[in-house]
Protein backbone atom coordinates (compact mmCIF):
# COMPACT_ATOMS: atom_id res chain seq x y z
CA UNK A 1 0.00 0.00 0.00
CA UNK A 2 2.54 2.24 0.82
CA UNK A 3 4.21 1.03 -2.35
CA UNK A 4 1.31 2.53 -4.79
CA UNK A 5 1.20 5.53 -2.77
CA UNK A 6 4.83 6.14 -3.25
CA UNK A 7 5.15 5.49 -6.55
CA UNK A 8 1.71 7.54 -7.14
CA UNK A 9 3.57 10.33 -5.58
CA UNK A 10 6.80 9.87 -7.43
CA UNK A 11 4.65 10.06 -11.09
CA UNK A 12 2.66 12.92 -9.87
CA UNK A 13 6.13 14.98 -9.23
CA UNK A 14 7.91 13.51 -12.73
CA UNK A 15 4.77 14.89 -14.54
CA UNK A 16 4.83 18.60 -12.80
CA UNK A 17 8.75 18.44 -14.04
CA UNK A 18 8.06 17.51 -17.48
CA UNK A 19 5.40 20.17 -17.64
CA UNK A 20 7.99 23.05 -16.40
CA UNK A 21 10.20 21.69 -18.98
CA UNK A 22 7.99 22.04 -21.62
CA UNK A 23 6.27 25.43 -20.45
CA UNK A 24 9.91 27.09 -20.25
CA UNK A 25 10.69 26.80 -23.87
CA UNK A 26 7.36 28.04 -24.83
CA UNK A 27 7.31 31.18 -22.63
CA UNK A 28 11.01 31.86 -23.48
CA UNK A 29 9.66 31.48 -27.07
CA UNK A 30 7.20 34.09 -26.30
CA UNK A 31 9.64 36.41 -24.91
CA UNK A 32 11.41 36.10 -28.13
CA UNK A 33 9.40 38.68 -29.99
CA UNK A 34 9.04 41.26 -27.26
CA UNK A 35 12.99 41.23 -26.89
CA UNK A 36 13.60 41.60 -30.56
CA UNK A 37 10.93 44.27 -30.50
CA UNK A 38 12.63 46.02 -28.10
CA UNK A 39 16.12 45.44 -29.17
CA UNK A 40 15.09 46.91 -32.82
CA UNK A 41 13.46 49.88 -30.94
CA UNK A 42 16.43 50.75 -29.18
CA UNK A 43 18.87 50.27 -32.19
CA UNK A 44 16.28 52.68 -33.54
CA UNK A 45 16.38 55.03 -31.34
CA UNK A 46 20.26 54.62 -30.76
CA UNK A 47 20.64 55.30 -34.44
CA UNK A 48 18.08 58.39 -34.58
CA UNK A 49 20.05 60.25 -31.75
CA UNK A 50 23.37 59.52 -33.98
CA UNK A 51 21.81 61.45 -36.97
CA UNK A 52 19.99 64.22 -34.71
CA UNK A 53 24.14 64.96 -33.10
CA UNK A 54 25.41 64.30 -36.77
CA UNK A 55 23.15 67.33 -38.10
CA UNK A 56 23.82 69.22 -34.68
CA UNK A 57 27.48 69.17 -35.50
CA UNK A 58 27.61 69.71 -38.43
CA UNK A 59 24.80 72.99 -37.77
CA UNK A 60 27.02 73.98 -35.65
CA UNK A 61 30.08 73.57 -37.82
CA UNK A 62 28.93 75.68 -40.33
CA UNK A 63 27.48 78.10 -37.89
CA UNK A 64 30.98 78.50 -36.74
CA UNK A 65 32.37 78.82 -39.79
CA UNK A 66 29.53 81.46 -40.61
CA UNK A 67 30.59 83.35 -37.99
CA UNK A 68 33.98 82.97 -38.65
CA UNK A 69 34.45 83.63 -42.07
CA UNK A 70 35.71 87.28 -42.56
CA UNK A 71 32.82 89.64 -44.12
CA UNK A 72 34.08 91.20 -47.57
CA UNK A 73 35.49 94.16 -47.04
CA UNK A 74 33.96 97.74 -48.39
CA UNK A 75 36.28 99.28 -51.38
CA UNK A 76 38.59 101.97 -49.86
CA UNK A 77 37.24 105.26 -50.26
CA UNK A 78 39.88 106.82 -52.92
CA UNK A 79 39.54 110.75 -52.75
CA UNK A 80 40.07 112.58 -56.08
CA UNK A 81 43.27 113.12 -57.78
CA UNK A 82 45.17 116.28 -57.54
CA UNK A 83 43.69 119.59 -59.58
CA UNK A 84 44.54 123.13 -59.58
CA UNK A 85 41.85 125.48 -58.27
CA UNK A 86 41.53 129.08 -58.14
CA UNK A 87 39.17 131.85 -57.49
CA UNK A 88 38.35 132.30 -61.22
CA UNK A 89 35.14 134.24 -60.66
CA UNK A 90 36.55 137.03 -57.96
CA UNK A 91 36.36 139.19 -60.43
CA UNK A 92 32.37 138.81 -60.08
CA UNK A 93 32.52 138.74 -56.11
CA UNK A 94 32.44 134.78 -55.88
CA UNK A 95 35.74 133.44 -53.86
CA UNK A 96 34.96 130.28 -53.98
CA UNK A 97 38.01 127.95 -55.57
CA UNK A 98 37.24 126.19 -58.82
CA UNK A 99 38.25 123.79 -60.56
CA UNK A 100 38.19 122.89 -64.68
CA UNK A 101 36.15 120.57 -66.01
CA UNK A 102 37.53 117.68 -68.19
CA UNK A 103 38.35 120.10 -71.75
CA UNK A 104 36.20 122.79 -70.04
CA UNK A 105 37.77 125.75 -72.16
CA UNK A 106 37.24 123.51 -75.46
CA UNK A 107 40.61 124.29 -76.75
CA UNK A 108 40.89 120.71 -77.76
CA UNK A 109 38.23 120.56 -79.57
CA UNK A 110 35.83 118.97 -76.83
CA UNK A 111 38.28 116.25 -76.39
CA UNK A 112 36.38 113.53 -73.98
CA UNK A 113 32.54 115.61 -75.21
CA UNK A 114 30.15 113.93 -76.31
CA UNK A 115 28.51 115.46 -78.95
CA UNK A 116 24.88 115.37 -80.99
CA UNK A 117 23.05 117.18 -83.52
CA UNK A 118 24.01 120.46 -84.16
CA UNK A 119 27.01 120.94 -82.09
CA UNK A 120 30.48 122.27 -82.82
CA UNK A 121 33.40 123.67 -81.67
CA UNK A 122 34.16 127.41 -82.30
CA UNK A 123 36.94 129.78 -83.28
CA UNK A 124 35.76 132.18 -80.53
CA UNK A 125 36.84 132.10 -76.81
CA UNK A 126 35.19 134.44 -73.96
CA UNK A 127 37.09 137.24 -73.64
CA UNK A 128 37.79 136.78 -69.78
CA UNK A 129 41.29 135.32 -68.24
CA UNK A 130 40.08 132.65 -66.01
CA UNK A 131 42.70 130.07 -66.79
CA UNK A 132 46.62 130.32 -67.98
CA UNK A 133 45.75 132.08 -70.87
CA UNK A 134 42.77 133.32 -73.10
CA UNK A 135 40.91 130.73 -75.12
CA UNK A 136 39.92 130.83 -78.69
CA UNK A 137 37.39 128.34 -78.89
CA UNK A 138 34.26 127.74 -77.43
CA UNK A 139 31.16 125.33 -77.81
CA UNK A 140 28.67 125.82 -80.19
CA UNK A 141 24.97 124.28 -79.68
CA UNK A 142 22.18 125.37 -82.03
CA UNK A 143 18.64 123.91 -81.07
CA UNK A 144 18.52 120.20 -80.35
CA UNK A 145 22.21 119.98 -80.17
CA UNK A 146 23.39 117.90 -76.88
CA UNK A 147 26.76 117.92 -75.45
CA UNK A 148 27.34 115.81 -72.63
CA UNK A 149 30.94 116.61 -70.94
CA UNK A 150 33.27 113.29 -69.51
CA UNK A 151 33.32 112.14 -66.40
CA UNK A 152 34.24 114.72 -63.93
CA UNK A 153 35.29 113.38 -59.86
CA UNK A 154 33.50 114.79 -56.98
CA UNK A 155 33.84 114.47 -53.58
CA UNK A 156 31.75 115.36 -50.30
CA UNK A 157 31.20 119.22 -50.90
CA UNK A 158 31.44 119.79 -54.09
CA UNK A 159 28.08 121.98 -54.63
CA UNK A 160 28.26 123.73 -57.50
CA UNK A 161 29.14 124.29 -61.21
CA UNK A 162 29.57 127.75 -63.69
CA UNK A 163 30.32 128.56 -67.11
CA UNK A 164 31.02 131.31 -69.54
CA UNK A 165 27.76 131.76 -71.93
CA UNK A 166 26.13 134.01 -74.96
CA UNK A 167 23.71 133.88 -77.56
CA UNK A 168 24.75 134.28 -81.33
CA UNK A 169 21.52 133.75 -82.99
CA UNK A 170 19.13 136.35 -84.09
CA UNK A 171 17.09 136.02 -81.02
CA UNK A 172 17.89 134.80 -77.37
CA UNK A 173 19.41 131.83 -77.43
CA UNK A 174 18.67 129.02 -74.44
CA UNK A 175 20.27 125.85 -72.74
CA UNK A 176 19.02 123.08 -70.68
CA UNK A 177 21.06 121.86 -68.23
CA UNK A 178 21.49 119.01 -66.47
CA UNK A 179 23.69 116.65 -63.70
CA UNK A 180 23.80 112.96 -64.59
CA UNK A 181 24.24 110.66 -62.05
CA UNK A 182 25.25 106.92 -61.50
CA UNK A 183 26.43 106.51 -65.33
CA UNK A 184 23.47 108.61 -66.43
CA UNK A 185 21.03 106.52 -64.74
CA UNK A 186 19.61 109.49 -62.61
CA UNK A 187 19.33 113.00 -64.03
CA UNK A 188 18.60 116.19 -62.90
CA UNK A 189 17.52 119.38 -64.88
CA UNK A 190 19.98 122.07 -62.82
CA UNK A 191 18.89 124.98 -64.84
CA UNK A 192 17.47 126.65 -67.84
CA UNK A 193 20.26 129.45 -69.26
CA UNK A 194 19.33 132.52 -71.32
CA UNK A 195 22.03 134.34 -72.17
CA UNK A 196 22.47 137.45 -73.78
CA UNK A 197 24.91 138.17 -76.80
CA UNK A 198 27.37 139.44 -74.75
CA UNK A 199 29.60 136.79 -72.69
CA UNK A 200 29.10 136.78 -69.40
CA UNK A 201 29.04 134.24 -66.86
CA UNK A 202 26.36 132.02 -65.44
CA UNK A 203 24.92 131.86 -61.54
CA UNK A 204 26.25 129.26 -59.53
CA UNK A 205 24.32 125.95 -60.75
CA UNK A 206 23.92 123.22 -58.16
CA UNK A 207 25.64 119.88 -58.59
CA UNK A 208 22.58 118.31 -55.93
CA UNK A 209 25.63 116.84 -53.94
CA UNK A 210 23.04 114.61 -52.21
CA UNK A 211 22.38 112.61 -55.27
CA UNK A 212 25.59 111.15 -55.47
CA UNK A 213 26.16 110.05 -51.84
CA UNK A 214 30.10 110.06 -51.41
CA UNK A 215 31.07 108.53 -48.27
CA UNK A 216 33.81 110.51 -46.31
CA UNK A 217 37.50 110.82 -48.69
CA UNK A 218 35.51 108.66 -51.08
CA UNK A 219 34.84 109.87 -54.41
CA UNK A 220 32.59 109.40 -57.77
CA UNK A 221 31.62 110.78 -60.94
CA UNK A 222 29.25 113.26 -62.23
CA UNK A 223 28.57 114.67 -65.66
CA UNK A 224 27.22 117.60 -67.10
CA UNK A 225 24.58 117.66 -69.99
CA UNK A 226 23.67 120.82 -72.31
CA UNK A 227 20.74 120.86 -74.58
CA UNK A 228 19.99 123.79 -76.90
CA UNK A 229 16.57 124.78 -76.39
CA UNK A 230 16.37 127.55 -78.21
CA UNK A 231 19.00 130.29 -80.72
CA UNK A 232 22.27 129.32 -80.82
CA UNK A 233 24.06 129.49 -77.37
CA UNK A 234 28.41 129.61 -77.16
CA UNK A 235 29.31 128.28 -73.53
CA UNK A 236 33.07 128.16 -72.52
CA UNK A 237 34.99 127.60 -69.12
CA UNK A 238 33.09 125.32 -67.23
CA UNK A 239 34.12 125.14 -63.90
CA UNK A 240 33.26 123.10 -60.83
CA UNK A 241 33.07 124.08 -57.34
CA UNK A 242 34.35 122.23 -54.74
CA UNK A 243 33.48 124.13 -51.54
CA UNK A 244 37.05 124.60 -51.00
CA UNK A 245 37.46 128.27 -49.40
CA UNK A 246 41.69 129.77 -48.38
Amino acid sequence: MLRFKYSRAASGIATAIAAVAIMAPVADAADKPEKAAKVDNAAKVDNAAKVENARNVETAGEAENEAGAVAPKKPAATPCEDRTFAKVFSTWHDNALYTLAGDGDFENQAAGWTLEGPASVAADGSPFLLGAALGASSLELAAGAVAVSPPICVERGFKSFRFVARSVSVGQGALRVQVLYANGKRKKVARRVRPDAEWAPTRKISLAQGLFHVRRHGSTTIQLRFTGSAGTVRLDDVYIDPFYRR
